[in-house]
């Protein structure tokens, strides 16, 4: 998987976190992903399509950022 996702993401290996919240996709386990901005949670929801399997898939993300952004700018 991880060789996988380094082709998928133009030879930049993927973080152990990344590998291991798409390996629990797989295997359909419950999982919660806890990272900084700009450390790469995006590539947990693309990780899966590294599998040819899942090539006609579709992911639906879900995204508070326009949110948090808007409720920092009124705090400030």
């Amino acid at each position: 998987l991880q060789t996988l996702m380094k082709q998928q993401f133009g030879g930049r290996a993927p973080r152990p976190f990344q590998v291991q919240m798409v390996r629990c996709q797989e295997e359909r386990q419950d999982a919660l992903c806890q990272a900084a901005t700009g450390q790469g949670k995006t590539a947990v929801a693309a990780g899966p399509y590294a599998l040819q399997k899942n090539w006609n898939k579709t992911t639906l993300m879900i995204s508070p950022l326009i949110g948090l952004q808007n409720e920092m700018v009124r705090c400030a």
